[in-house]
């Protein structure tokens, strides 16, 4: 079976996983939806340019400025330090399988739309040429949120000339999008094709407008199991929030510019409906100590016990760390808290007085900005059955196998000029199928 994962520590504490494979591997196994090789950057070879304070002044000040997230650091640091050194003795080779690289192997820059890291590193645009709009569409989704779909499920059929391609991606606004088939299909909209992985289901709108739609999608698709789900509720759910510090681009798209803001839009949605009796939920946050509180006070209010903390350490092919591991501007690091909701027995006590939680470390060398790894893998042991549970991702990029993803960038990744084209592209697979739509 074809893995991600390049090596993992036998108490599976340590994973070095590689990111380009780890989405590819989650559009489907072969030979249902096998997509080829996504599209990437070059994979980066030395750490980045160091922009450190050079006075020992200016260090004092900016480590008292951030004195909770250095705590925080100081109590990563041994197990970060200790999987890379776990990793160098057991892998040999580069810290990521080879790739093939976008167009002019570099990501276009743009004058006017630069992302900053920690409101310094200036970065690259991670649009390829011909690609299709999406900051556009999710600036005018303020807009689209006053009409709401006459659609309530859209089934995606490989049956040809049902239904011509739809005119662009405004017409699928806050519409529930179903691939049921055991294959992914080609869905065509205006001049643009997307790979839909199968089993899979995506609503293209933010969270403000569209938790109604979600709602009864889930109902009408996600009948109470055996899998210790009821109706209408998910063993998983996933968060990347556009987090205002690592993302100021993707924060304005959904108007969103605090911590405390964001967490209340997702503490307000009534989503914690939707997560199972014995869910879990795992959220990406910053090193920014208010993006960590605000996960902290978002789990209380979904009644969720914080269970581990995966360090994705970022590294070169030969696995130094991107930026100075002590660094006091920018740590090399970003952090995914996984949380599971918590029994009867549990919500009685508070968090002080449960275990703390545990820490894994994955390791990867970047890729696209925002692209960070697929964790469907790592995240599958923890299901009451790995082979037939139920995930939601919010604010996804890309769309995952037997997956529901949720956001306005929801198809960004699945656009099919970010694949590979040959005998093992999208367009050679699907060459004879044309999805047709119905309700």
């Amino acid at each position: 079976m074809r893995s991600a994962i390049l090596y993992q520590s036998e108490d599976k504490d340590v994973t070095l996983i590689d990111i380009p494979t780890s989405i590819a591997i989650a559009q489907g196994s072969p030979p249902e939806g096998h997509h080829g090789q996504l599209l990437s950057s070059e994979p980066l070879l030395q750490p980045y340019p160091s922009l450190e304070p050079k006075s020992n002044k200016a260090k004092a000040r900016l480590r008292k400025d951030n004195e909770a997230r250095e705590a925080v650091h100081d109590s990563l640091r041994s197990h970060i330090v200790g999987a890379l050194e776990d990793i160098q003795k057991h892998h040999m080779g580069r810290w990521c399988l080879p790739r093939s690289v976008g167009p002019n192997q570099q990501l276009v820059r743009s004058s006017t739309q630069k992302r900053k890291a920690d409101s310094e590193e200036a970065t690259q645009e991670d649009q390829w040429p011909l690609e299709p709009d999406f900051h556009t569409f999710a600036a005018n989704l303020d807009v689209l949120s006053h009409f709401q779909s006459d659609k309530e499920i859209i089934h995606l059929s490989p049956e040809k000339d049902k239904r011509d391609a739809l005119p662009n991606i405004s017409s699928l606004y806050n519409t529930a999008v179903c691939n049921a088939n055991s294959s992914c299909l080609n869905l065509s909209i205006g001049q643009d094709n997307f790979i839909i992985p199968p089993l899979s289901t995506f609503i293209v709108s933010n969270i403000r407008t569209s938790v109604k739609t979600i709602k009864q999608a889930a109902l009408a698709l996600l009948p109470a199991t055996t899998i210790r789900a009821k109706a209408g509720q998910f063993n998983l759910i996933i968060i990347d929030p556009p987090w205002f510090n690592f993302s100021v681009k993707r924060a304005a798209n959904y108007k969103v510019k605090k911590s405390g803001n964001l967490m209340g839009l997702l503490s307000n949605s009534a989503l914690h409906q939707h997560l199972a009796p014995d869910g879990y939920v795992g959220i990406w946050i910053t090193n920014k100590a208010s993006s960590r509180k605000a996960v902290e006070n978002l789990f209380v209010h979904w009644k969720v016990q914080m269970i581990e903390e995966w360090v994705w350490v970022k590294t070169t092919t030969d696995g130094e760390t991107v930026t100075e591991l002590d660094g006091l501007w920018r740590k090399p690091y970003e952090i995914f808290c996984l949380g599971k909701k918590k029994s009867k027995g549990e919500a009685k006590h508070a968090d002080s007085e449960l275990p703390k939680p545990s820490v894994k470390v994955i390791a990867a060398v970047p890729d696209l900005h925002s692209r960070k790894p697929c964790l469907k893998e790592l995240l599958e042991p923890y299901m009451p059955d790995p082979s037939n549970y139920r995930a939601l991702e919010i604010f996804a990029r890309n769309l995952v196998a037997g997956w529901w993803s949720w956001g306005d960038e929801v198809l960004k990744f699945n656009w099919e000029g970010h694949w590979s084209k040959g005998s093992d592209s999208p367009e050679a697979r699907n060459q004879a199928i044309t999805p047709s739509l119905f309700v």
